[in-house]
């Protein structure tokens, strides 16, 4: 069952739903190091903003994670595009966004030259997070 269904009936209409429109809720391990679902993406220039901003080292891949905090470090793998990139989490959404990322299955949020490795654009807002499945896991730098 889904941890964050009470009833086992909402579990399966839940799933009917994820079946029926093609998409997978974001897949949770029990020790929360690792997970599966998309990414979305900073328009350019921003998450080195956001980095100045909090007096952080601008590093060659940021994320803005709804699961983890700041500082944390998170490998994060394309399937798709076979890459793999170690991130560090720079920002975290706005409480008030952060219920919406989840349900939609949103697991990070990546800086644009991170997303133009991982997802394969050339331009801000050029597919959906769904085109972008993405595996994070917990590490170190």
């Amino acid at each position: 069952m889904l941890p964050f269904v009470r009833r086992p009936s909402g579990a399966l209409a839940m799933m009917w739903a994820a079946a029926v429109v093609g998409f997978a809720p974001a897949t949770i391990h029990a020790d929360g190091s690792q997970r599966t679902g998309f990414a979305a993406h900073y328009r350019p220039g921003l998450m080195e903003k956001v980095a100045r901003q909090r007096g952080l080292e601008v590093v060659a891949c940021m994320v803005a994670s709804p699961h983890h905090k700041i500082g944390v470090w998170l490998s994060i793998h394309s399937p798709k595009r076979k890459q793999t990139l170690k991130c560090r989490v720079t920002d975290v959404p706005q409480k008030a966004h952060r219920p919406a990322l989840i349900r939609k299955g949103i697991v990070v949020e990546l800086d644009f030259e991170s997303a133009k490795i991982l997802c394969g654009i050339k331009r801000p807002r050029e597919a959906p997070p769904s085109a972008c499945k993405v595996v994070t896991t917990v590490t170190t730098r």
